[in-house]
């Protein structure tokens, strides 16, 4: 892939800048319910325990979805899910003014919307993706299925501009033809409606560490499963033993039914957990993820409890640490796929890469973390989202812009935070993850070894 994209500023051939005159709003894969006071977005559970038993939500859709009822004027909002939206009977039998696409990874080698094309050709009004992203382990081309190439070739030709995610996304449409596009990042971003953002400052020694965990990374969502969890891993471990650390799940079954379910099925669940990062034996650990853990399915109440417990957020999560950032409190990314990847060079975001696999040494991480840099592409991001739905017809509260859009190319490699570590840091960081894996090794081994002679025997 090339290593840069001018911001994209190009609109459908044949488009012309559209009446900001939207009352009723369609959202196409929302993936939550609005508010009464249409203030935001929530997910409402009758039985949560039962829910969590057997599923799961993703807090990060919510945030967008939220993003966008916090951000959008209209009179009357509808969300219809790309399952249903499959189902004739469950289009909307009245026309929307504007329907739009909450963002998401929708570009990618599985993902086949050809199903959902009818109501898009059906739908007379425009139709505007806002944070559409590629998704995949490596910054590499996509097959993207036929049925979402000509999904997303009806959607160009009903906006003046696709909102897309990064340099990444826009090289993915270009390969489909799709040109038409606007680098906006993600909405979520802009969820506070702030024109620009000042980040505090954090105490390396002293500050509280909120942190944002997915054992579920593999195929396209990990260059390297393994570093990922081996690094999260001495995140914990490190978080736990500095008092105020805190864990925010984002929507996963198991996390989310701890605080739900009686002591001995929690005991249960939390071993489940501390298995998944090889944590068994860690009390700390288990004390971190047993007794200091928040699972929140309304965003607001989501984002005071961040604000009143962290003062530094480290993410392996994209909305956990944007929940942080767009409060104006400093967080950075763990970088470990394309989506994390764009977001972090897009936005400037101090991140450090899982493939160069540096020691978790939290103090070292905080006193290297420069926000200069995110506060400059925030203001100009901004003003490019600002120009994206002015641009398409869209009815916005967003104040005015205090810098120009981007003026430079988006680059893909995110902002590289550099601890400086000693040799011996660094030489003991990697004998005992090498010592680790191999005792990990002989517990298998030694499991595995009777398997074998049995069937040798039989």
């Amino acid at each position: 892939m090339a290593a840069a994209v001018q911001s994209g500023k190009a609109m459908g051939p044949e488009a012309e800048r559209p009446e900001a005159t939207m009352t009723s709003l369609l959202v196409l894969n929302g993936g939550a319910a609005v508010k009464p006071d249409k203030s935001g977005a929530a997910v409402h559970l009758a039985d949560p325990l039962s829910f969590f038993a057997t599923s799961d939500i993703n807090s990060g859709d919510i945030v967008v979805f939220d993003a966008l009822i916090k951000q959008l004027e209209f009179t009357s909002i509808r969300g219809i899910g790309f399952d249903r939206a499959m189902l004739e009977e469950a289009w909307p039998k009245a026309e929307p003014d504007v329907t739009v696409i909450r963002g998401s990874n929708y570009l990618n080698a599985e993902l086949d919307l050809g199903a959902v094309l009818p109501l898009v050709r059906r739908l007379k009004g425009p139709i505007v993706p806002i944070g559409i992203g590629a998704q995949a382990a490596r910054y590499s081309p996509i097959e993207i299925p036929a049925g979402s190439v000509a999904f997303w070739r009806e959607v160009a030709g009903k906006c003046v501009s696709l909102g897309v995610r990064g340099a990444y996304t826009a090289e993915i449409l270009a390969g489909i033809g799709i040109h038409n596009v606007r680098i906006i990042g993600c909405p979520s971003f802009y969820r506070s409606l702030r024109p620009s953002l000042t980040m505090r400052r954090a105490d390396p020694d002293t500050a509280r560490i909120g942190l944002t965990l997915n054992k579920y990374l593999t195929g396209p969502y990990a260059s390297d499963r393994l570093k990922t969890i081996r690094l999260q891993r001495a995140l914990i471990a490190a978080a736990a033993r500095r008092p105020g650390s805190h864990v925010f799940s984002q929507g996963e079954r198991e996390e989310s039914l701890l605080p739900l379910v009686a002591p001995p099925e929690r005991a249960a669940l939390l071993a489940r957990i501390l298995e998944s990062f090889d944590l068994r034996e860690n009390a700390a650990a288990a004390a971190l993820l047993g007794q200091n853990i928040s699972a929140h399915r309304d965003v607001d109440d989501w984002a005071e409890d961040i604000a009143s417990r962290t003062d530094f957020m480290v993410g392996f999560r994209v909305h956990g640490t944007v929940m942080a950032l767009q409060q104006g409190i400093p967080g950075i990314y763990v970088t470990y796929d394309t989506r994390i990847r764009e977001l972090a060079a897009l936005y400037r975001v101090p991140s450090l890469d899982n493939e160069d696999f540096l020691p978790m040494d939290l103090p070292r991480m905080i006193e290297a973390a420069d926000f200069t840099k995110f506060e400059q592409a925030y203001r100009e991001n901004y003003a490019e989202y600002r120009l994206f739905l002015e641009e398409n017809g869209l009815r916005h509260r967003l104040p005015p812009a205090v810098t120009p859009g981007r003026a430079a190319p988006v680059n893909l490699l995110p902002e590289t935070l550099s601890p400086r570590f000693s040799q011996d840091t660094l030489e003991t960081w990697f004998r005992g993850e090498w010592e680790s894996l191999a005792r990990s090794n002989e517990t298998l081994r030694a499991q595995l070894q009777p398997r074998f002679i049995h069937r040798g025997r039989a």
